[in-house]
């Protein structure tokens, strides 16, 4: 019988010279962690460095005193312009890929009478004017001790106020005082900054009236160290005597009333 005389034919040989692996299957680990997932989704630096700025308004305080009213409306205005650009950007980037040729893409973007504008030549000046007109160069440090000269020396002695602040000179101390002065409502604590100064003024004045009023009581004798007579009444305490309170009453007119340390060195 041929077929029997006929050699068999392997298979597995014949596979196992024309096998090709198929490609090694790898498993995509899920992440789970909460952190992990949202750092993944967030843009890249690069993403990020192709993100849309928008202008920003410097921070402006309020005891800088700009004119924050007008430079908000300029800046609203730009921003307006920039959004309006920004869209009209996108917008021919999408018309381009949806195979629209540039004369589609200019009639879609013409330009209507109610587009956003951006600021003018004399509104762009004006910015820069406003910017420059403020008090920028004052910190909250700078004005709070300010606030303390004016309490302690009263809102006029600004030779004082100024020999209380570091790095400010006694002009550009009367600059501020001068703005403050007329513009000091438009802080949003303006009551109370007003009142402590106010406050403080009327401690002068209480020391100013008791020092006058030491002045005229010397003044009747030609040597009142000496001379001065003090009528206590029934009040005269132990822990002085006459000639003590004396020195005391001349020495504070001397110094001035409220020098109270300063006096208490010179009588020990």
């Amino acid at each position: 019988d041929e077929d029997e005389d006929e050699p068999g034919i392997d298979f597995k040989q014949l596979a196992g010279h024309h096998w090709v692996d198929p490609p090694e299957r790898k498993r995509k680990r899920a992440n789970y962690a909460e952190n992990s997932f949202y750092s993944q989704a967030q843009p890249t630096k690069d993403a990020k460095a192709r993100l849309h700025k928008m202008p920003k308004m410097p921070q402006l305080q309020d005891f800088q005193f700009y004119n924050t009213r007008r430079l908000t409306e300029l800046y609203e205005k730009i921003t307006s312009h920039d959004i309006w650009q920004h869209q009209k950007q996108i917008k021919a980037s999408t018309l381009r890929g949806q195979g629209a040729s540039d004369e589609q893409i200019a009639e879609s973007l013409k330009a209507a009478p109610d587009d956003p504008q951006p600021l003018t030549e004399a509104e762009e000046a004006e910015r820069i004017h406003l910017l420059e007109d403020g008090f920028g160069t004052w910190t909250r440090r700078d004005f709070n001790a300010f606030v303390r000269g004016c309490e302690k020396y009263g809102r006029d002695a600004l030779p004082q106020i100024a020999s209380e602040m570091d790095g400010k000179s006694e002009d550009e101390v009367r600059d501020y005082a001068r703005v403050f002065w007329k513009r000091y409502q438009e802080l949003h604590d303006f009551e109370k900054v007003f009142k402590n100064i106010e406050r403080g003024e009327q401690k002068l004045q209480r020391f100013q009236d008791n020092q006058n009023a030491i002045a005229a009581k010397l003044a009747k004798y030609k040597n009142p160290w000496q001379e001065l007579k003090l009528l206590y009444g029934t009040n005269k305490g132990k822990a002085y005597t006459e000639e003590e309170d004396r020195f005391i009453l001349c020495m504070t007119h001397k110094l001035g009333y409220g020098a109270w340390d300063e006096l208490k060195v010179r009588h020990c």
